[in-house]
């Protein structure tokens, strides 16, 4: 792909911005042009406001004045330059920490942007875990309590310095890694459940976990080994896939914008 070999997919990739950012909405789709005026008026105070210092909240409750549609605000915390909408990526970009965009238009409303933090990175490194499980699983064959007591002497065997892989091959109820003294191989953030994942995550490396259980049954894991992984390339086809389907989506800004209101914090000023 040759969007990932330009300047501009290294410098997206490589950045992350904490932003302030505020809308003025017009009155509706179809504002008159005296209704955008007005609401340019208070574009241009909001970002002397937010020049001037102010927060979120401050910045908004000086610049309404008597405007009549509400003002709707976010602090969008760390994001990726690619999660951005292009036409505010643009503006982001050419700023420093600390300095506000100019207004931006669109056909809903003015946009206005401070860049509140902007961190670089190089790389994307996340970490690996080599790890086994023995598990005694719940079904209508196993009940639950049966389970528990089967894990339970299990933990007791390991505690007394019996071999992890030879139990494993021996007791565990996952034939797949049992034939494999209980190896699950290489695992990533996210490939797991979440209470394995948490356990694994507790374990200190050569170590095995207390007995947890999962929607699968009850286990009892350990980490042999862990490694830092580098997923940069990955991250960047995947970032860069993203931003050029932001780019080329008509409705991008405004889905951008749906998204950050159901996730982020907004206050409305009625």
């Amino acid at each position: 792909m040759l969007f990932l070999s330009s300047p501009e997919s290294a410098r997206l990739n490589q950045v992350q911005y904490r932003l302030l950012h505020i809308r003025v909405p017009y009155l509706d789709n179809t504002a008159s042009e005296q209704n955008r005026q007005q609401a340019a008026l208070v574009a241009e105070r909001v970002k002397s406001s937010l020049d001037a210092g102010m927060n979120l909240d401050q910045a908004m409750q000086n610049a309404r004045g008597d405007y009549t549609p509400d003002l709707q605000g976010a602090d969008t915390g760390l994001i990726n330059a690619t999660a951005l909408p292009p036409a505010i990526a643009a503006k982001v970009d050419k700023l420093t920490i600390g300095q506000t965009s100019t207004p931006i238009v669109t056909v809903n409303g003015i946009d206005i942007v401070k860049v509140v933090n902007k961190q670089q990175q190089n790389q994307v490194i996340v970490p690996k875990w080599q790890t086994s499980h023995i598990l005694a699983r719940i079904d209508s064959n196993q009940s639950s309590d049966i389970a528990e007591q089967k894990i339970n002497a299990i933990y007791q065997q390991l505690q007394q310095g019996a071999d992890f892989g030879t139990l494993a091959a021996t007791y565990s109820d996952d034939t797949g890694s049992a034939s494999q003294h209980g190896s699950l191989g290489w695992v990533n953030e996210g490939d797991m459940v979440p209470e394995f994942e948490t356990m694994m995550k507790n374990t200190a490396k050569g170590d095995f976990s207390t007995p947890f259980r999962s929607q699968f049954g009850w286990h009892i894991l350990k980490v042999n080994d862990i490694k830092q992984h580098d997923i940069t390339e990955q991250y960047r086809r995947n970032a860069a896939h993203e931003y050029l389907f932001l780019r080329s989506a008509p409705q991008a800004q405004e889905d951008w914008l749906q998204e950050l209101r159901s996730s982020a914090y907004i206050k409305i000023y009625e």
